[in-house]
């Protein structure tokens, strides 16, 4: 293989970043679904070839990716818009599950946020009373008692 083969697929992988990155795909979900491995785009592996069955395993993954700009670089990032309706990524159940994941962890996260907003209020209203209080005024050390 020649060094000019070595870089065309190094470009394959750098067209596969950007894709991920325009897309706001998560790398790390992003090598879960296509089954490449992270290792493949560092070090002296980022400059070897992706297999085959991996290139095919992403196109078909994600259909909206060009494959003619993944692999010549020549047109769009995207495939242009078909009159039939075309599976997109977010109709791959990996990438659906994922967002699934990731939307319940933010509910449960907001909860506990609404819940922690809630005890916050609870002890400032306790302390404003305290405050209020005719008790209140008399020595510092029952402020912490």
């Amino acid at each position: 293989m020649t060094r000019k083969n070595i870089k065309n697929f190094d470009q394959i992988k750098v067209r596969l970043l950007q894709f991920v990155e325009i897309q706001k795909i998560p790398k790390t979900k992003f090598f879960e679904i296509s089954t490449v491995a992270a290792s493949n785009f560092s070090g002296k592996s980022a400059e070897s070839a992706l297999s085959t069955d991996k290139i095919v395993k992403i196109l078909t993954t994600f259909p909206e990716l060009n494959s003619d700009w993944l692999l010549l670089g020549r047109g769009e990032m995207l495939r242009q818009p078909s009159p039939q309706p075309a599976t997109s990524s977010v109709d791959n159940p990996s990438v659906v599950d994922f967002l699934n994941s990731k939307l319940e962890k933010t509910e449960a996260e907001l909860a506990q946020a609404n819940q922690t907003i809630g005890e916050l209020r609870y002890i400032i209203r306790q302390l404003k009373e305290k405050a209020s209080s005719p008790s209140a005024a008399t020595t510092p050390e029952s402020t912490f008692a």
